[in-house]
């Protein structure tokens, strides 16, 4: 294959530059801002217990055992645990964006100078450039379905795993209370 730059290509990778790049900064911001939302929320639940604990303490009494089980509950899943996927993504991004602009400047560049020559490692470089941002596009919605799937499936089980051990809880305890309050039957 020959490579050149022509004023039609730098017009097409132009606009694929620029999609990638809208695109991209939509679905970057989405999961940040789904992260966010979470961090928030995260945050929220613990102020919210952690206040009622030193009510508690403050007023002399004994935290209820639900609300120190809960802070160590929403301690222990936080959501800036570990390196979060959010910082990758947004770092993954960052390099991303600077590469594409690097090349639609120089494409401009081209684009912009009299008698342009046809430039093919320009043509080759802007080609590949945007062949891996659009198929990083394509796997970060991939991942992010895959992952998003994932998770919900797990949340639901484990939800059911605990609900479960509650209610095994509640029913030991409750026929422990019974059988220690009546008598055997005649």
């Amino acid at each position: 294959m020959k490579w050149a730059m022509s004023d039609d290509y730098a017009a097409l990778i132009t606009t694929v530059i620029l999609f990638v790049l809208a695109v991209g900064t939509v679905q970057t911001y989405t999961f940040l801002k789904q992260y966010a939302d979470a961090a928030a929320e995260w945050a929220r639940q613990l102020a919210e217990v952690r206040s009622r604990v030193l009510s508690a303490i403050r007023a002399g009494d004994e935290p209820e055992n639900r609300d120190m089980e809960r802070v160590g509950e929403l301690t222990e899943d936080r959501p800036t645990k570990g390196f979060p996927p959010a910082y990758i993504a947004a770092g993954l991004w960052l390099a991303l964006c600077t590469t594409l602009v690097g090349v639609q400047a120089k494409v401009l560049l081209w684009a912009a100078t009299d008698g342009h020559s046809k430039d093919p490692h320009l043509a080759r470089l802007s080609f590949f450039v945007s062949c891996a941002a659009m198929g990083v596009l394509t796997a970060e919605g991939l991942v992010r379905a895959w992952l998003r799937g994932r998770s919900g499936l797990r949340r639901y089980a484990l939800d059911d795993e605990e609900d479960a051990a509650r209610y095994q809880r509640a029913l030991a305890d409750y026929q422990a209370s019974h059988a220690s309050t009546s008598g055997p039957v005649d």
